[in-house]
């Protein structure tokens, strides 16, 4: 069974969804940061938090307030209440952007988030074709050099899912990289939603060919680890390695031999 995202923004960014509440004193203190160098989950009744690049001696552990897929407008309004201005990367960005490319966006976010996917969820199963054409229109309004494409992971969240429901293995993997891609590389759980999808689409289809997309679509994984270790790929062959090896299905991959 695959559930599905409730917030299709969001995509489930934003820490935990069950709507349990809890007060951790250190972690209280973090400050926010829309591309924080930590991302946070919940074991039980313990916050954990996970690097998700290295952080030397003496630099500020950063995490999200809010979920970072959300338009500036709305993220602004989160920071309000909590007193600041958020001046990092991507919110500096997002101002100097071409103020009608923004509305734009923030008007098609709203739009599908509030009116479109309520109507998509009532179909079953939920139609792929309008989510492409959302994401086309999407794509239009940025700009060519444009390093954020937050906005984007739940939406490729989605259709990962989706493709998962109809047993399209590769064009799920697909689409969980691509999610993976627009998140910067700092969410391990669509980390383990690429293996999984990788190792059915193995299963699926043992040719020859296919293997060779496995081993492409892994390739593509190594290089966006590649950006978090420095350019090393050694080292970003090693870290994903390890993710492989916390699941099931990502352990698959590595004892058939597709990271030799």
């Amino acid at each position: 069974c695959i559930p599905r995202v409730a917030d299709p923004v969001a995509g489930g960014l934003g820490g935990d969804q069950s709507g349990k509440v809890g007060m951790w004193a250190m972690a209280a203190k973090y400050n926010h940061s829309c591309v924080p160098n930590t991302v946070r989950n919940y074991v039980g009744v313990n916050l954990m938090f996970f690097a998700t690049t290295d952080i030397k001696k003496g630099e500020e552990i950063t995490v999200e307030y809010t979920p970072v897929e959300r338009p500036l407008s709305r993220r602004t309004e989160v920071f309000a209440q909590f007193g600041f201005v958020c001046d990092c990367k991507l919110c500096e960005h997002q101002r100097n952007a071409p103020k009608e490319r923004i509305e734009l966006r923030d008007r098609l976010l709203k739009d599908f988030e509030e009116q479109q996917f309520p109507l998509l969820l009532e179909e079953n199963p939920m139609p792929i074709e309008p989510v492409l054409e959302f994401m086309d229109k999407l794509n239009a309004t940025y700009e060519a050099d444009s390093p954020y494409h937050l906005e984007k992971v739940g939406l490729f969240d989605l259709l990962g899912m989706l493709y998962e429901e109809r047993n399209m293995y590769r064009e799920a993997t697909e689409s969980y990289i691509a999610a993976y891609q627009a998140a910067g590389g700092r969410n391990p759980r669509l980390c383990m939603m690429v293996f999984r999808a990788l190792v059915c689409s193995a299963k699926q289809d043992r040719t020859a060919d296919s293997r060779t997309q496995t081993r492409h679509l892994l390739d593509e994984l190594v290089e966006l680890y590649a950006l978090r270790a420095g350019g090393d790929l050694d080292t970003a062959l090693k870290m994903v390695a390890q993710d492989m090896a916390l699941s099931e299905q990502g352990a698959a991959l590595v004892d058939e031999g597709f990271l030799k």
